[in-house]
């Protein structure tokens, strides 16, 4: 009875250190499990905060390079400076000034003036107060207008005294109830103006963010000169012309010469110079996480070369006679590391391939001698002193929306590259440490990808802009991922200890 009580006692403790230890194998599992979820929602959300800081951001900049007509960023503005007006203390061009630079310019000039005040605009039975602007030369080759009905002024008309008028639609609707106004009559400084146009003011990324960088209602810069005759216009686009930043620079201010102004009293600003600093932060993104995968692969041709030393060492040593198969064994674990590392170095050279980029660095920012810091303490000073003036002025409508593009370009692109490419990483070496397999990893490095194009075009739908993330931008970013994905996986050093047994 005695034995038999022991052995059931056994048997009971046996059942429980099972149950115990199952317990505890299922706790663990269950632990693991929540690391890689958590592992994988830092490794998605750091790529759809890469995905959408290049690719938002870049079809953002190209909307905005669409918005300036067929001219594009190709164009010089001149801003009239606060002491720019003389005698009279008026800042700005005249209108007979601002029509004798563009006589001695060689390609196309625009330029308008804008009232600062809200003015009333009354129809047959409402008035509505609006923001006017009066506009000459090309200003259509200078600012795209979505036109809905009808037509823009002629340069002809622009330039002279032709009571028309170009109205937004929401604010056409405000005025007469209805977007269809052509041909109808306003009446503005007491002067009626017939509307020959209504353009579209659709709520895209770029009105947004710029709170509308063009008017209400357009009228020739002539007619409203007439009406305004203390009018000033504060800032006039020409068409790049010339070789270089340099060359053009000196062709804009040549001309300025040569019309008998200051080039003192004004300020140049460079719409190729904007264009191409907003341009190139989104591509900071895949240059960077591009220069960490090309790094991942030297590193993994450096641990199979590092791996395949000892087993070049130990393949000149004769093997016996009764081991043949040793010899086979070893040469196909050569030629796996030797296509491994040539897979890496082809990695490597396509990765660099798909990511380079010829950065742009202002010339004017660039000393003669690299460390200098008097000339970077002159330049702040200048930025410092220059930046309150071009934030007063009358910025042209495709200076107004670069300026503030700058900023949530600037904004989304810091956010990928300090953010999302860290948090990729710190999920990518989770998954190492739990053991993730490479084929697991990459499966769901695919996935989130997919997922981040998808939402990012998405977005990009929703704010009004049509283009979609290029197709070398996906396959850059796409192709780091799977690089960190399958190169993190490996061991810092290869199985070097198991030579022994292979012989």
């Amino acid at each position: 009875m005695g034995r038999a009580g022991g052995r059931l006692g056994g048997f009971v403790v046996e059942r429980w250190k099972k149950g115990a230890c199952g317990r505890c194998n299922a706790g663990g599992g269950l632990t693991d499990m929540r690391e890689k979820r958590w592992a994988t929602v830092l490794v998605l959300a750091g790529i759809l905060l890469m995905c959408f800081g290049s690719g938002f951001s870049e079809a953002a900049n190209q909307a905005w390079r669409e918005s300036g007509g067929s001219v594009g960023p190709d164009r010089w503005t001149i801003y009239a400076l606060p002491d720019s007006g003389g005698a009279n203390g008026d800042s700005g061009f005249t209108l007979q000034q601002a029509e004798r630079l563009d006589e001695k310019w060689q390609g196309e000039v625009a330029y308008a003036a804008g009232i600062p005040d809200d003015i009333p605009l009354k129809a047959r039975f409402q008035a509505r107060t609006g923001r006017i602007a009066g506009i000459g030369g090309a200003f259509s080759d200078f600012t795209t207008l979505r036109l809905r009905e009808g037509r823009l002024f002629h340069q002809e008309s622009a330039n002279g005294n032709s009571w028309e008028i170009v109205l937004s639609d929401a604010f056409a609707e405000k005025l007469f109830g209805s977007a269809n106004a052509v041909g109808l009559e306003v009446r503005l400084l007491d002067k009626m103006f017939r509307v020959v146009g209504v353009y579209r003011s659709d709520d895209d990324l770029l009105r947004w963010t710029t709170g509308g960088a063009l008017p209400d209602a357009l009228v020739p810069i002539g007619a409203l000169a007439e009406l305004q005759p203390q009018l000033r216009v504060q800032a006039i686009e020409l068409q790049a012309a010339g070789e270089g930043d340099a060359g053009r620079e000196q062709a804009v201010r040549s001309a300025l010469t040569e019309s008998g102004f200051a080039t003192s009293n004004y300020s140049l600003r460079s719409g190729v110079r904007e264009w191409a600093l907003n341009a190139q932060l989104p591509r900071l993104i895949p240059f960077a996480a591009g220069v960490m995968a090309i790094g991942s692969c030297i590193a993994r041709m450096r641990r199979l070369i590092q791996a395949a030393i000892p087993r070049l060492r130990v393949g000149l040593e004769p093997l016996p006679a009764a081991i043949p198969e040793q010899s086979d064994r070893r040469r196909r674990v050569l030629l796996g590391m030797a296509a491994a590392f040539a897979a890496s170095g082809a990695a490597a050279v396509m990765m660099w391939l798909l990511i380079r980029y010829p950065f742009y660095v202002p010339r004017e920012l660039v000393p003669e001698r690299w460390i200098d810091l008097g000339f970077y303490q002159s330049k702040l000073m200048t930025l410092w002193n220059e930046h309150p003036v071009l934030s007063q002025a009358a910025l042209s409508p495709f200076d107004r929306t670069g300026e503030q593009l700058g900023r949530l370009i600037g904004g989304l692109s810091a956010a990928g590259l300090l953010a999302g490419l860290p948090l990729l990483r710190i999920g990518l070496r989770q998954w190492r440490l739990l053991g993730l397999t490479p084929s697991a990893a990459l499966i769901r490095v695919c996935g989130g990808m997919t997922g981040a194009v998808f939402l990012t075009g998405l977005a990009s739908a929703a704010s009004g802009i049509p283009q979609a993330m290029r197709p070398g931008l996906i396959t850059a970013l796409l192709g780091c991922c799977a690089i960190f994905a399958t190169n993190i996986h490996m061991k810092r050093k290869d199985d070097e200890g198991n030579e022994e047994n292979e012989l």
